[in-house]
């Protein structure tokens, strides 16, 4: 008997180690993903910063000198570029939904209004009717629009 209860104390012991070795594993692994976690939340944190860095030079325009001066002026267009884009896309979906929008905010306007709720300007609805169809003729190909 004795040498039986030798072997299941070795078991016992080889089962405590092994668990407290996998014990201080999950520990580091769990300590590992909150530093993960940490990382990229200051790196989303970042990345806002640079887009709200950027969104206030593009909205200024300011200009710089020398190459760098023309790589902002370069991505100046591409952005002029993708916000014609987007603002035909948006433009799409309005008429798809056959939603009218105030002509000086911007805002979603109920039928029928005379004037925006929101900053209380006059509405023309035959002008805007007029630019939604511009603008989508402007995208008349499908696959152009599809693109956007």
């Amino acid at each position: 008997m004795a040498d039986m209860e030798k072997k299941v104390e070795k078991i016992v012991k080889s089962v405590r180690d092994t668990a407290g070795a996998l014990y201080e594993k999950a520990d580091i692994q769990v300590e590992a993903a909150k530093i993960k976690y940490s990382i990229n939340k200051r790196a989303e944190e970042l990345g806002a910063l640079y887009s709200e860095l950027g969104m206030a030079i593009d909205k200024n325009r300011v200009t710089f000198e020398g190459p760098f001066g023309d790589h902002v002026e370069m991505l100046y267009s591409l952005i002029d570029a993708k916000k014609e884009e987007l603002d035909a896309a948006r433009v799409k979906l309005d008429l798809l939904l056959g939603i009218s929008r105030c002509e000086a905010c911007g805002h979603e306007l109920g039928e029928d209004m005379a004037f925006c709720p929101y900053c209380g300007a006059k509405q023309n609805e035959a002008a805007y009717a007029d630019e939604v169809k511009e603008e989508i003729g402007e995208a008349d190909d499908v696959n152009e629009m599809e693109n956007l």
